[in-house]
């Protein structure tokens, strides 16, 4: 337990001070002694500090004046005028953000009534290890889906199914990925006879299977965990019913899929409202100059790897590439990588994609060839 001295002790220990005798000597000679000691020990402390504060102040405010007689943001033009240096060539390439291009970005829809989106998909009974497959058909503007089962992916149960197609519905179009059957002969038969056209791309850069992906994901989602029933053709049909019956984001949640595919005349006027929206992006796409490219030009452009074979490779740029310009195509654009990879040369892009870099090789500035490695 501590004790403390009251005040009567203390003064009486005051007056003693002098009487007191500790080592040969009185109270107030041994505080004399720690007194001169602290002195000692911590006077250079705090002339360092001192001179080492005024040291500080004096830099600072010398790179205030400079600050004040060269006031510019830019690190660069600081470096000019200070140093009576004139830089000519920037030493790194700006870089293009992806988000704000989608300004530029068509809509996506198509200006003939009946054109359909075509996938096909599996799923595996955990249970059985039975295989099923389904050809999913998504029509472009009302959103009306239609799921018929398969055996297999041969070009002939695609040909089945796609009879089975125009059977129920009016298929005037049709569009598709890369897939193997897809771009048959027998296909391309039945489509004729049909006078139906087709467009089948396997091109992992353009904006093409949007809507069909996206329906694909959604059903997938209503079965969530259940594989037993998504690979049930009854459970399947259950939910495509479900889905054609509920009022679509496409049309403010005002109609459903099945009302719209049974209006011509709803069909007309959702097609009408995109045309009215692609010719103002094709404005604004003009205004950017997205059209004045010839044969030959060198662009700085945006390549998304995430559906190659290299889409692990870290990428320290959104415009990631140069490529020289070759030709439109479907409104997208078809150039060659000046750096190609294994596989990976010539591509299609969005055209909101690519910026005007040069004319040709020979003007392409230095500061580019050294910023994407590209040899004379």
């Amino acid at each position: 337990m501590k004790f403390t001295k009251n005040k009567q002790e203390q003064y009486v220990l005051l007056i003693k001070a002098d009487d007191i005798q500790i080592g040969g000597k009185s109270i107030s000679d041994w505080y004399d002694i720690y007194l001169t000691e602290a002195q000692q020990y911590n006077t250079p402390k705090k002339e360092a500090n001192s001179i080492r504060r005024v040291s500080q102040q004096s830099q600072d405010n010398e790179q205030d004046d400079q600050l004040s007689l060269f006031p510019f943001r830019s690190k660069i033009k600081q470096y000019e005028r200070i140093n009576k240096e004139k830089i000519t060539i920037p030493t790194q390439i700006k870089d293009i953000q992806v988000k704000p291009l989608s300004k530029l970005q068509r809509p996506y829809f198509s200006p003939k009534i009946g054109s359909w989106e075509i996938d096909i998909i599996f799923g595996t009974n955990p249970l059985t290890r039975r295989t099923r497959l389904y050809l999913f058909a998504i029509n472009i503007n009302t959103k009306y889906l239609v799921v018929i089962p398969m055996k297999d992916k041969s070009s002939e149960q695609l040909k089945i199914a796609l009879k089975k197609l125009i059977k129920q519905v009016y298929v005037n179009n049709i569009r598709g990925d890369g897939e193997t059957g897809f771009k048959a002969n027998i296909i391309k038969q039945l489509c004729d006879e049909n006078n139906i056209t087709s467009y089948f791309t396997s091109s992992p850069y353009t904006q093409h299977n949007r809507i069909v992906d996206s329906v694909i994901r959604t059903i997938r989602n209503g079965f969530g965990q259940d594989l037993i029933s998504f690979a049930n053709p009854n459970k399947m049909q259950q939910i495509v019913d479900i889905y054609n019956k509920t009022p679509h984001l496409a049309y403010q949640n005002q109609f459903t899929p099945q009302q719209v595919q049974l209006s011509r005349d709803l069909e007309g006027k959702f097609i009408r409202q995109k045309q009215q929206q692609l010719e103002l992006q094709l404005i604004k796409q003009q205004r950017e100059q997205l059209f004045d490219f010839k044969s030959g030009n060198i662009l700085m452009v945006h390549v998304d790897y995430s559906r190659t074979g290299i889409r692990f490779q870290k990428q320290r740029r959104q415009f990631n590439e140069l490529a020289t310009f070759i030709t439109y195509k479907n409104g997208n654009v078809v150039c060659k990588l000046l750096n190609p990879y294994e596989g990976i040369s010539v591509i299609e892009l969005p055209i909101y994609y690519c910026k005007f870099i040069s004319d040709d090789l020979n003007s392409l500035p230095a500061n580019y060839k050294s910023q994407f490695n590209i040899s004379n």
